[in-house]
């Protein structure tokens, strides 16, 4: 369970990493490689008297099907997609935010595969609440991929606690049956990976409540072609 001022550091941590990947926005360019991006972001969020939480995940083209994909001198190009998982801590406390753009026009699969995923996490963030199992939240966000018959390529748990650790307790996964408490704070952060083609992940990060819930992710989801 977190306190009000813990939650205030997460915030502040989180307000962070948005601005980064808003400024890093700004700098996308075709040639650029994922460690450039990754070091832009690096230097925004220590300029700013932060630190990484983790080793941010920038992702080109078809290695963005990778969930967990270190940063190489893979170089940008039209019609890739350009996969940035980050977060900055602040004060002892972490921030995790994953967003998905586009760089020119891309395939139509990987469009739909957006909506979809969009469309998953929204479902999830609306029902979860206090009381409820993590397997129940997962289930949500794995259900309405599997009406797009997506649900195999969903290949992680849904989400995880967020604090002083960027992977805290509890879990949102197949098979947890722990019942969520209030004041915790969880990712939610569903995926779809198409090998040799791409992946579509979107995480906010989101406080639970007793019979609602507050996404404390601010950053824009609408499907962004820049």
């Amino acid at each position: 369970l977190k306190k009000d001022w813990e939650i205030e550091r997460i915030e502040k941590a989180l307000k962070l990493s948005e601005e980064a990947l808003s400024h890093c926005l700004g700098t996308v360019k075709e040639g650029m490689s994922e460690e450039d991006l990754a070091l832009e972001l690096e230097f925004f969020i220590k300029g700013r008297g932060g630190e990484l939480a983790f080793e941010s995940i920038v992702a080109f083209g078809e290695r963005s099907a990778l969930p967990h994909a270190n940063p190489t001198s893979r170089k940008l190009k039209k019609g890739d997609v350009i996969l940035i998982d980050m977060g900055a801590r602040i004060d002892g406390y972490c921030a995790d935010i994953t967003r998905v753009f586009f760089f020119g026009t891309p395939e139509e699969q990987l469009l739909k595969i957006y909506d979809a995923v969009l469309r998953a996490q929204e479902r999830a963030i609306e029902g979860i609440r206090e009381g409820k199992r993590g397997e129940e939240i997962d289930e949500l966000a794995r259900g309405e991929l599997r009406e797009e018959g997506l649900a195999e390529l969903f290949t992680h748990s849904l989400g995880h606690g967020v604090g002083r650790e960027v992977h805290e307790l509890p879990s949102l996964a197949p098979g947890s049956k722990e019942r969520l408490p209030s004041s915790a704070v969880v990712t939610i952060e569903p995926g779809v990976y198409i090998e040799g083609l791409g992946g579509v992940r979107i995480e906010d990060m989101v406080l639970i409540g007793k019979k609602t819930s507050r996404d404390l992710t601010c950053f824009p989801k609408e499907l962004t072609i820049l």
